[in-house]
């Protein structure tokens, strides 16, 4: 049987985001304040491949960027980050289970992953 999941991402496992940022080439910042355009952001930096300023990842979860409309970075490298990041929590989440967890990157830029439960 199948699910359709679609996700609101929270980033709050460091982990999982490290793994991400290690997966897909993306640098990782300091910890702290962070300017923006106009703006400051406390919390992690991560540096986006073309992105003119840092996103912020705030110690609730949520995600501040400025990427002007576009003009600043690519939005797709962010939307990459959110997925593979919500992949690598739900796989740790598997595995603790003892369950196997196979990914796969879809022709339209989605994702699949299959769990097996072994039974």
């Amino acid at each position: 049987m199948s699910h359709k999941i679609t996700l609101q991402v929270e980033i709050k496992n460091r982990q999982a985001l490290l793994s991400t940022c290690k997966r897909l080439g993306y640098a990782i910042g300091t910890e702290g304040t962070h300017e923006l355009y106009k703006a400051t952001e406390e919390g992690l930096a991560v540096n986006l491949p073309g992105w003119k300023y840092p996103v912020v990842i705030k110690a609730d979860g949520s995600i501040a960027f400025d990427n002007y409309k576009g003009a600043w970075g690519d939005i797709s490298a962010l939307n990459k980050l959110r997925q593979i990041y919500a992949a690598e929590v739900t796989k740790s989440e598997f595995l603790i289970q003892g369950l196997s967890v196979y990914e796969q990157i879809n022709q339209d830029g989605s994702m699949t992953l299959t769990v097996e439960t072994g039974g």
